[in-house]
């Protein structure tokens, strides 16, 4: 055998073991189910819809059907799938929006979801845990004492609104549906002050400006990192005659990309 023929040879042994490697890394790559991402919201009353997450492999033709959550015992009959992003390789981020309407709404107020079961085409059922969703009626109609006059958020999951005060009031505190995350995975200031370092109450003059930051700044290993987010934080308030109310501002957490999640983390969690 000639030197050139055994170039040949072994140049095509060369390729069929990169091929065979590229097939054996793909297919450990495959998610035998989608992943449901978990999500912490909360959602006051005369809500639109919201937006529930999964990643399924890139090529995953298995469309949904039906969707049901058993804490609420309602099939959901409103909601689109929407592609939204890839890794361009092995997966692919879908975003399952649930509307409401003015006949379902009240249905939903008061409830906490979360649990789903999920319907596809091919006729297979997973159940999935999705998070807690808090669907509420604020119960409240007082009027603000906080105006708020400025509103901004970025692609780093951080924002900030700017208040105006309409009188003489205090700020007695701050409240959450999720406290648990405030100072740990969120940090919150008010006028540039750390929350956890502010003594309340805070005395604000009429005309005086109220600025409210947010920042989530969860450890890039932790599991709460895989979390999407959608929250509200309440100002409380109090004026000279005792009258209290809030001003509400909002939190978004979510990445775009289903490779800005570490999918072998959630999987040792016990996702398929």
């Amino acid at each position: 055998m000639n030197i050139s023929k055994k170039k040949v040879i072994l140049g095509a042994l060369l390729l069929i073991i990169i091929w065979t490697g590229n097939i054996v890394y793909y297919k450990a790559h495959l998610l035998k189910e989608p992943i449901f991402i978990k999500h912490f919201y909360d959602i006051k009353q005369g809500m639109k819809g919201f937006g529930l997450y999964y990643i399924s492999n890139i090529n995953d033709k298995d469309e949904i059907i039906r969707i049901t959550f058993p804490e609420i015992d309602e099939d959901i009959a409103e909601f689109h799938v929407n592609d939204r992003n890839t890794d361009r390789r092995y997966y692919k981020l879908n975003e399952i929006y649930v509307a409401a309407n003015s006949d379902t709404s009240d249905k939903y107020k008061n409830k906490l979801i979360t649990k789903a079961e999920v319907q596809f085409i091919s006729g297979r059922v997973i159940k999935v845990d999705i998070g807690k969703i808090y669907l509420y009626d604020s119960g409240n109609n007082q009027t603000p004492a906080l105006k708020s006059n400025y509103v901004s958020s970025g692609s780093d999951n951080t924002g900030s609104t700017r208040f105006i005060a309409d009188k003489d009031i205090n700020i007695t505190g701050v409240s959450c549906k999720f406290p648990e995350l405030i100072n740990k995975g969120i940090k919150l200031t008010i006028n540039n002050e750390d929350l956890k370092d502010i003594k309340f109450p805070l005395i604000i003059k009429n005309g005086e400006e109220v600025r409210v930051n947010y920042f989530f700044n969860f450890d890039k290993d932790s599991l709460e990192n895989n979390n999407i987010y959608n929250l509200s934080a309440d100002i409380l308030t109090e004026d000279a005659s005792g009258v209290k109310g809030y001003s509400s501002i909002y939190m978004n957490y979510i990445k775009q990309f289903p490779d800005q999640y570490n999918i072998k983390s959630m999987l040792s969690k016990g996702d398929k």
